[in-house]
């Protein structure tokens, strides 16, 4: 049994439209071109202000929803809403890996592991989680 237990939510990322667009590529070529679109102005403000300010919008979601017809892929808009997080933040990453290369998408795609994230909380309590006093 693990120090600490962290109950996963199955909900998050367990999206079939996601899925569906991803097998089609429409996310990555959605980044993609948005990247390259905008590559000198996102390099201009730099990855911190990035990660700390730059949001996914429901216009950019529409385009994404519109390239997924043009690939034949069904639109489900329940779906769309109900992981919109999950849709906004893979996408934030995937753009930042466009612009900055494979270690911007980490601390962004980070934000949905949930172990990891508990882990951090769990930073300032090592001391009193260690094996050693138990």
């Amino acid at each position: 049994m693990p120090d600490y237990f962290v109950p996963l939510d199955t909900t998050l990322g367990g999206s079939r439209y996601f899925n569906e667009l991803f097998a089609a590529n429409v996310l990555r070529e959605y980044a993609f071109k948005y990247a390259a679109q905008n590559k000198t102005r996102l390099i201009e403000k730099g990855y911190p202000d990035y990660l700390q300010h730059f949001e996914v919008t429901d216009a950019m979601l529409n385009q994404v929803v519109a390239m997924g017809v043009e690939n034949k892929v069904r639109i489900r808009p329940k779906d769309l809403e109900k992981n919109k997080r999950y849709f906004q933040i893979y996408l934030k990453a995937e753009i930042a890996r466009n612009v900055w290369d494979n270690q911007s998408f980490y601390p962004i795609i980070n934000e949905t592991n949930e172990v990891l994230q508990q882990a951090i909380k769990l930073f300032d309590r090592i001391p009193e989680l260690s094996r050693s006093k138990m």
